[in-house]
């Protein structure tokens, strides 16, 4: 998100809770803003404590600017203090009606840092006139558009425009001298007029391809073979999603070591089976760890299989996040440490998660295994799944609310000598769980798991 621009004395920012909690808890909010007076900029910062009463679930936590300056709110922090899970809304007020900004689920103790800023120079004059006046713009040209939920001007930097563009609709093709266009990813030029037939700009596959990425690979490579690997994994996705893949498969191997960047599975044209792949004889020895950031996360409509790594993330963030009507199958993975208040898999708005093969769980320290939710699907039926290490979680090891569904019929876990310190399961707000084998003990814990409000656990 760009930063929340407030820029008359009628624009406020507003935080609001689902409900109220049990009791008069109180929330802790920091929001960071620059205020502009017109010639200066002064950087600060407003800590609340949020304390929703009977009838009021929500409070201003950035106040509107003085006259005749504009206040742009950078970051929001808010801190989950009550022993249940929330979800907060942020809103931008403007002359008393609600625009929706940003929403985020926390579970108990869990914090929420939601950076709004993707161009913290924000500059309206020069952004009316890159937008007017630059027909050929560089990358660090920024363009003007108007937000009209926000009902504020904003600005995005070309490059930025360029790889919205690319992630969520077409590739970007310009023209060469000599007629051909560049890829989207400009990695390369090509004809104008693709193999296999088809348009705009998009290379059309005639065969199964396989792209290849390593620790000692180089982004400016083709990746087509082991010996001309890229070194990043979002790079080899940016790639393939530019292709028209027809009915043709298209993998990414992945060579062992360990890849800090976080991934984005894309949507693709297509009707083959697009794999990313690590090693899938020892997924441990492929590794996807990232530090605040999940480690993969599914884009809108994608549909991917990922197998063969270890997944691990620090300070915050889930291994995988799976939402946006995605579909994604894992097989042979890995889940290692995960960020305090964070899980090994979250799956929520619509998306369904197949797990199609056994699984190990070497690491937590996060608040569950997995939460579902949102009319979601979570599938792992007839597996085992291998505990290899003490764990726990703080909210429980399996989670399904808000009409979310987990099916783990037929699955068994092993723990050895290993423990698990965490309620077992926790369904509620009509969630369902369909329980693997040993019923009620089916998942590991040292507390028996529990419903509300509508959960099922079969």
């Amino acid at each position: 998100m760009e930063n929340i621009i407030l820029d008359t004395t009628s624009k406020t920012l507003l935080i609001k809770l689902d409900v109220l909690p049990s009791t008069n808890q109180t929330f802790d909010i920091t929001v960071s803003y620059v205020d502009n007076n017109g010639s200066t900029l002064t950087d600060g910062a407003q800590e609340t404590q949020f304390t929703p009463s009977s009838g009021s679930t929500s409070a201003t936590i950035l106040g509107a600017p003085a006259s005749g300056h504009v206040r742009n709110a950078l970051t929001v922090t808010v801190v989950n203090n009550d022993i249940v899970p929330h979800t907060f809304y942020l809103y931008k007020v403007v002359s008393s009606t609600n625009y929706l900004v940003a929403e985020q689920y926390l579970v108990a103790g869990a914090s929420w840092d939601s950076n709004l800023s993707v161009d913290n120079s924000f500059d309206l004059a020069g952004a009316i006139y890159n937008a007017n006046a630059d027909p050929n713009p560089s990358a660090s040209s920024k363009i003007a558009f108007w937000e009209i939920n926000l009902s504020a001007l904003r600005s995005m930097t070309f490059s930025n425009l360029v790889s919205w563009l690319q992630t969520y609709f077409i590739p970007i093709v310009t023209s060469s001298p000599s007629g051909n266009v560049l890829t989207s990813n400009g990695s390369a030029w090509v004809s104008a007029a693709p193999s296999g037939g088809g348009g705009g700009g998009r290379t059309t596959l005639t065969a199964n391809t396989t792209y290849y990425v390593s620790t000692t690979g180089n982004d400016s490579n083709n990746g087509l073979s082991s010996g001309a690997a890229f070194a990043t994994i979002q790079h080899a996705l940016n790639v393939v999603a530019t292709l028209d893949c027809a009915t043709y498969n298209v993998t990414i191997s992945v060579a062992d070591g360990t890849y800090t960047g976080a991934v984005t599975l894309p949507f693709m044209l297509g009707s083959g089976v697009f794999t990313l792949q690590g090693d899938m004889t020892t997924p441990a020895n492929c590794i996807i760890s990232t530090t605040s950031a999940a480690c993969i996360a599914t884009g809108y409509n994608s549909n991917w299989t990922v197998q063969g790594f270890k997944l691990q993330t620090a300070t915050t963030g889930d291994c995988i996040i799976a939402n946006t009507t995605s579909y994604l199958t894992i097989n042979t993975i890995v889940f290692g440490a995960i960020a305090s208040g964070y899980r090994h898999m979250y799956i929520g708005t619509g998306a369904k998660v197949l797990v199609n093969g056994n699984y190990t769980i070497s690491g937590a320290g996060g608040a569950a295994h997995f939460i579902v939710e949102e009319g979601s699907l979570l599938q792992c039926i007839g597996h085992t799944i291998t505990v290899s290490a003490s764990l726990t979680f703080s909210t429980a090891f399996a989670v399904a609310d808000n009409c979310g569904i987990a099916f783990y019929a037929t699955s068994s876990f092993s723990l050895g000598a290993n423990t698990v310190t965490a309620p077992r399961y926790a369904v509620y707000l009509n969630g369902v769980i369909l329980s693997p084998i040993g019923g009620t003990s089916g998942f590991p814990g040292n507390v028996a798991g529990s419903t509300a409000t509508g959960g099922q656990y079969q």
